[in-house]
């Protein structure tokens, strides 16, 4: 699935969850209106990237914020997350109180990226890595143990969350896109509305118990 494709999927969806609360008269839950501004804001970080590529450097807002992030200032906790839409979700629920790095450049297939030096060492010198997990960043395995840090502790921002069948109730997955790298299931999981919200609460969670 492309990143504008992607992009696609986070707008409809959002219209169904926003429909379906104004049906029941539900008000929503306190995590409910982050996580659709930062969906929004990640189908407009996607549908950009794409739009840039082969036309200009040009980087969108969350991206170029991604990159500039520095290094863990004295008195925070430094945090490191996969790619993204992970970093994102980090980023909002840690305020103030961390610095975030991101790992994989905005813009970068995170099912096929090579890990760097540079990522070695982020994960040496943090105290937290924060991840999707379902098998998703297979480049990590192999980047944690080069990193040697015994510190480290990692939040699976996906525990408890079963594999996807589809990537969502709008667009469904072709058989390709089914036995891509996939062995336990569709790691997709933040372009459902329901479960993202069940991701942003792992990632709360494991920075309290961090």
């Amino acid at each position: 699935m492309t990143e504008v494709e992607q992009a696609s999927v986070l707008r409809r969806n959002i219209v169904i969850v926003n429909c379906r609360e104004i049906r029941t008269g539900r008000q929503r839950s306190g995590t409910l209106p982050i996580i659709t501004l930062l969906m929004l804001s990640m189908a407009t970080g996607c549908s950009q990237s794409n739009s840039n590529q082969g036309t200009t450097s040009e980087q969108s807002p969350q991206a170029q914020e991604a990159v500039s992030t520095p290094q863990a200032q004295s008195g925070k906790t430094k945090v490191v997350a996969t790619f993204l839409p992970i970093y994102l979700f980090t980023k909002a629920v840690a305020g103030d109180v961390a610095d975030v790095e991101i790992l994989v450049p905005p813009g970068t297939e995170v099912h096929e990226y090579q890990a760097t030096p540079g990522n070695v060492k982020a994960i040496a010198t943090a105290k937290v890595l924060v991840k999707n997990g379902l098998g998703l960043e297979q480049f990590l395995e192999g980047t944690v143990k080069n990193a040697q840090n015994s510190k480290l502790t990692e939040i699976d921002a996906s525990i408890g969350i079963k594999p996807l069948n589809e990537i969502s109730p709008v667009v469904k997955t072709t058989p390709d896109e089914k036995d891509q790298e996939h062995s336990q299931g569709n790691p997709h999981v933040w372009l459902d509305p329901v479960l993202v919200k069940q991701q942003v609460t792992n990632i709360r969670d494991g920075l309290i118990a961090a």
